[in-house]
């Protein structure tokens, strides 16, 4: 089945921009580069929601409007019925026309659930799918540890603090949260970003909270003040991941404007120029010992990058397909 991808280059090779002219060449491109953008967009919402299966089954759909040939075989791989596919694949189009058209909310929640890092107290976090809560449980028997948080918007993303007493979580409507992650007592609420947040972190020693989302900036908030530390850490466009050094030291930042971007995570000032690839940047973490940076690209590649000076650190490790783990 042809591809959402292929079936834009067709139609904007043959229909929207037949002439030769620069204009037109300049327009075409500026189209295929929007479309691309929304598809990987949704993409990212699919992977933030625990669909990344779903999203990969579906998204030749996307390209089929009208068309049902195909959705027994659909059904069968997600193991659904062929009406429920269909319903599905609806709803991907939907939420693709209002990416295009600049609506954000999704319409479905998200699905996570994290355990407790080594020697912190068992438990899991999770945003049940339907109920826009988070919970906590414990692992090994399933019993709720704490009341659920309830009455939330979509919750993309909670995760535990290195020692397990924290617990963060981004929101659509704006909100990061700090939770006891013991209890589920809330202890903190930041509403500093304007529109929808992807991951809230907590630096090793919990002093800062770092948070970024659909705006093209990064806030690190002292926890202790409630205070920004410094003004937004910028990029060009959304920030897809952001992430501290194991000593807390320095941050890393990624984004949908193709790069990754290294910063001191005390003063805010940049350490090395743009970490550059070709496509959205999902995803990097630092190593062990904090001088590398892998980072995870839709261009197909993962590339070790020295922390310090900013070059690459070895040669890309290449994929066939976009990569959004790190």
């Amino acid at each position: 089945m042809t591809s959402l991808r292929d079936s834009s280059r067709t139609w904007c090779n043959n229909r929207a921009y037949p002439g030769p002219s620069p204009e037109g060449q300049y327009e075409r491109t500026w189209a295929l580069a929007v479309l691309d953008r929304v598809l990987q967009r949704l993409r990212t919402e699919y992977v933030a929601a625990g669909r990344e299966h779903p999203f990969e089954a579906m998204q030749p759909f996307l390209a089929a409007v009208g068309r049902r040939h195909g959705y027994a075989q659909l059904g069968d791989q997600l193991g659904m019925a062929e009406s429920t596919g269909g319903v599905t694949i609806h709803r991907m189009r939907r939420r693709y026309g209002d990416l295009l058209r600049g609506k954000s909310p999704p319409w479905w929640p998200a699905r996570n659930r994290l355990p407790g890092p080594h020697g912190a107290t068992p438990g899991s976090a999770r945003a049940p799918a339907g109920n826009h809560q988070i919970r906590i449980h414990d692992p090994a028997t399933g019993v709720l540890l704490a009341p659920p948080m309830t009455e939330l918007e979509h919750v993309p993303f909670v995760a535990f603090s290195q020692d397990g007493r924290f617990l963060t979580s981004a929101c659509s409507d704006t909100a990061v949260r700090i939770i006891d992650g013991t209890n589920g007592t809330p202890l903190l609420l930041n509403r500093a970003h304007t529109i929808r947040v992807w991951k809230a972190v907590l630096s090793p020693d919990n002093t800062r909270l770092a948070s970024s989302g659909d705006e093209s900036a990064v806030h690190v908030l002292n926890v202790a003040s409630r205070q920004p530390e410094f003004p937004p850490l910028k990029h060009q466009d959304a920030v897809t991941h952001v992430a501290f050094s194991p000593d807390g030291r320095k941050l890393v930042s990624t984004s949908v404007d193709t790069t990754a971007r290294v910063w001191d995570s005390t003063t805010g000032q940049p350490l090395v120029a743009p970490l550059r690839h070709r496509g959205t940047v999902w995803e990097a973490c630092f190593s062990p010992d904090g001088q590398r940076v892998l980072t995870a690209s839709a261009d197909r590649s993962a590339q070790v990058w020295d922390a310090l000076t900013g070059e690459s650190a070895a040669p890309p490790i290449r994929s066939d397909q976009g990569l959004q783990g790190a």
